[in-house]
């Protein structure tokens, strides 16, 4: 049985000469008008993975769902050219930070951050009493009782004046926050005062408590603050800046070092 040559009723289209390109095409490498320039990627980022088919405009497995504008909400103003990233202004345009200005809490005309809102807890208690403090030590304690053992927190607040008033407290408290407090409330009810000339103390002064022993020494304007440990915190906060201390005792315990100091500052004698 002959088998019958069915012929294609289709036209033989002409074949395109070889690097024609149809009118109205992109040149090669070109990108359309008014899209985003190109912008190589930094060395060492992750590898670009295209996502599999079917898959293309779907967001990433785990993000967040997308959240439509609620009515009635502010339309969306894109920033300036050159201020992406930036912080909006409230009240008029921001002043440019100046070399070594205080960048703390509060509003940038209390002397705080860009941040804004309330000054810092410390601020706050210096303006409200006068006094700054240091957290001089902070330990764990434990109390053994009968259903186990009890953990409780032992804080030593050193507070002053900066003009001749200091202050040590130890108190307990449940947590960190409760020890600091009563501890400072402490300092508060055994503040020693003395008198400061020129920056310095009126005459040497030694002292000893428990198993700490210092001895404190006057010196020139512009020799500086030299001590170390719990004795410079306490001489710094009472507002001492030339001063030569020591500790001449054994032990490294910073309560009985700044009990030591205290002491030491309690026995000066006015100049008369």
């Amino acid at each position: 049985m002959e088998e019958q040559k069915v012929q294609s009723t289709k036209p033989a289209s002409s074949p395109r000469p070889t690097g024609a390109k149809p009118a109205g095409a992109r040149p090669a490498g070109a990108r359309p008008a008014g899209s985003r320039p190109f912008t190589p990627r930094p060395a060492g980022s992750r590898p670009f993975t295209p996502r599999p088919a079917g898959q293309q405009g779907s967001r990433p497995a785990g993000s967040r769902p997308f959240t439509p504008r609620p009515a009635g909400s502010r339309p969306f103003t894109p920033r300036p050219q050159g201020q992406e990233g930036t912080r909006p202004s409230f009240g008029g345009p921001r002043r440019p930070f100046k070399p070594g200005e205080k960048r703390e809490g509060g509003f940038r005309s209390q002397g705080g951050d860009r941040r804004g809102g309330r000054p810092f807890r410390k601020e706050v208690e210096k303006e409200r009493d006068g006094f700054n403090e240091s957290v001089l030590d902070l330990r764990r304690v434990t109390r053994v009782v009968a259903g186990g053992k009890r953990f409780r927190f032992r804080a030593t607040v050193v507070i002053g004046d900066g003009k001749g008033t200091i202050g040590v407290g130890v108190a307990k408290g449940a947590d960190v926050q409760s020890a600091v407090s009563k501890a400072k409330t402490a300092a508060k009810k055994k503040l020693v005062t003395f008198k400061i000339v020129e920056g310095t103390i009126t005459h040497e002064t030694k002292a000893k408590f428990s198993a700490a022993q210092v001895i404190i020494r006057p010196a020139k304007p512009g020799h500086g603050l030299m001590a170390g440990g719990a004795v410079r915190s306490v001489l710094l906060l009472a507002g001492v800046k030339d001063v030569t201390a020591k500790c001449l005792g054994g032990t490294k315990n910073k309560l009985t070092n700044a009990m030591a100091t205290v002491a030491a500052l309690k026995q000066l004698k006015s100049v008369k």
